[in-house]
C-alpha cells in the first residue's frame, strides 16, 4: 500500500506531545539514634524538593519544546522542497541527511517513503533521456570495454557524464538489459538512515537494497543463484508473517510470489526443468535439499518440502503429477 503524500502531510502536521514527569523524594522512617526533624525543616525540605522539582519541568518542558519546534522546521522545509515545482532528488536526500535526527519515527518513517514515492514518479521521466541512440551508444561503448558507466568520469561525452551524475545524484543507478538502459532506484542510500524509523520499514528497505543490488533477472534468465532465490523468498515470507500491518506489505508480498514462482517454476530461460530432459536443474536441487536439511519454520519450507517429495518420488523428472503439485501450489 503506498503512502498518499496528502494522508502523510496531514500525519506530519501534528505536534508532538511531551510528557514530563517529575519526582519527589521519599523520607525515611526516623529509627532509634536519629533525631526526628522539627516540621519546619519538613516544611523547609518539602519547599526545596517543589522548587528543584518545578525547575526540572520547567526545563523539560523548554527542551521538549524546543525538539517539537525543531520537528516542525524541518517538517515544513521538507514540504517546501517537495511542492517545488522542480524539485530535484539530490536536494532532498542531502536535506534529510542532514536533517533527520530532528524527527519523530513515524514521521521519519513516512518521509522516507513519500521520497521512495517521489523516486518511483519521477524515475520514468528521468528513464526518457537514455532513449536517444547517441546516448545508448556511448553507454554501450562503456560496457563492452568493461567500464562502470555508473561513474560520470567514465565519459568524455559531457551530455552522458551530466545525465549519469544527475542519475546517481537522485539517488538511482544505471542498469542495462537487452541493449537498452535505464535507472533504478538504489535503495543503499536508505541505509544509514533507517536508525530512525519503523522496525518494519527498516527491513523492508535492507530487502529492496538487496533486490536493487542484484537484480533477480534479465533477458528471461535468472540472474542470481538458486541459493539466492531461496534466500530471498525466506526473507521475504518472514517479513510478511512478522509485519502484516505494513506500508509495504504488498510490495514484500509480490517480492514473495516472485521467488516462490521462479522456485517451482525456474524462468523461460532458466528453466527449473530441462526442456528436452525434463530433468530438475542440478544447482536448484541442490540449494533445495540444502535449506530443507536446516528443518525450518516457515510456509515457503513447507512447500519446498512438499514439492521436493513430489519430485524425488518422480525421480527428479517433469511429469503430471509434478506439474500438477506445482500448479495448485501457485493458484492458491
Amino acid at each position: 500500500m503506498k503512502v498518499k503524500l496528502t494522508l502523510f502531510l496531514l500525519l506530519i502536521s501534528l505536534t508532538l506531545i511531551t510528557q514530563t514527569a517529575c519526582q519527589g523524594k521519599s523520607e525515611g522512617q526516623n529509627t532509634g539514634g536519629t533525631p526526628s526533624l522539627t516540621e519546619t525543616e519538613i516544611s523547609t525540605e518539602m519547599e526545596d524538593d517543589s522548587s528543584a522539582a518545578k525547575e526540572t519541568a520547567t526545563s523539560d518542558s523548554t527542551n521538549g519544546k524546543v525538539g517539537a519546534d525543531k520537528e516542525q522546521s524541518v517538517i515544513a522545509e521538507f514540504e517546501t522542497l517537495l511542492s517545488a515545482q522542480d524539485v530535484k532528488l539530490m536536494d532532498v536526500l542531502s536535506f534529510l541527511d542532514e536533517n533527520i535526527s530532528y524527527l519523530s519515527k513515524i514521521n521519519a518513517t513516512n518521509i522516507l517513503l513519500t521520497l521512495e514515492d517521489l523516486q518511483v514518479k519521477q524515475r520514468l521521466a528521468l528513464e526518457e533521456k537514455f532513449y536517444p541512440q547517441e546516448i545508448i551508444k556511448v553507454l554501450q561503448e562503456a560496457s563492452l570495454a568493461g567500464k562502470d558507466y555508473n561513474d560520470p568520469n567514465t565519459f568524455t561525452d559531457s551530455a552522458v557524464a551530466e545525465l549519469v551524475q544527475e542519475t546517481v545524484d537522485s539517488g538511482y543507478k544505471i542498469d542495462q538489459a537487452e541493449g537498452m538502459y535505464f535507472p533504478v532506484i538504489n535503495y543503499s542510500i536508505y541505509l544509514p538512515l533507517t536508525d530512525f524509523i519503523s522496525d518494519d520499514i527498516k527491513e523492508y528497505f535492507i530487502i529492496m537494497d538487496i533486490e536493487s543490488g542484484k537484480i533477480f533477472a534479465k533477458d528471461a534468465a535468472l540472474m542470481i543463484t538458486w541459493d539466492d532465490v531461496v534466500a530471498r523468498a525466506l526473507k521475504t515470507k518472514e517479513y510478511l508473517s512478522k509485519y502484516q500491518d505494513s506500508e509495504r506489505f504488498a510490495e514484500v508480498e509480490e517480492l514473495y510470489q516472485r521467488y516462490l514462482t521462479i522456485s517451482l517454476l525456474g524462468l523461460n530461460n532458466t528453466p527449473l526443468f530441462d526442456y528436452e530432459t525434463n530433468s530438475m536443474n542440478q544447482d536448484a536441487k541442490s540449494a533445495y535439499e540444502t535449506l530443507l536439511s536446516k528443518k525450518k519454520s516457515s510456509e515457503y519450507f513447507s512447500i519446498l518440502e512438499g514439492f521436493m517429495k513430489v519430485v524425488k518420488d518422480n525421480s527428479y523428472k517433469l511429469t503430471d503429477e509434478v506439474e500438477q503439485y506445482r500448479n495448485q501450489t501457485l493458484k492458491k
